[in-house]
């Protein structure tokens, strides 16, 4: 029995990021908007809702997404208001 838990233990990780580390995040990004849309579609149509105004909001998240990853104060303030 060791007396030190996995979650105690100092985490010392000797991996270094992978150089195709932002198009795992691109792809990332694209499925989960994907996946979203896909749903969106089935359940969509039951609700009434305007495929013009589901376009609108994606691009919108799109590039607030965008501009958090371009500018990390921007994530931390957006962070920061949905924490509370």
């Amino acid at each position: 029995m060791h007396s030190a838990t996995p979650a105690s233990r100092p985490r010392t990780s000797t991996v270094k990021s992978h150089r195709a580390r932002p198009l795992f995040i691109v792809l990332g990004f694209t499925l989960a908007f994907a996946v979203f849309a896909l749903i969106f579609s089935f359940f969509g149509g039951f609700l009434g809702l305007s495929p013009d105004a589901f376009r609108t909001l994606a691009a919108v998240l799109i590039g607030l997404f965008g501009l958090m990853m371009i500018f990390p104060r921007l994530q931390e303030r957006i962070s920061a208001c949905l924490v509370r």
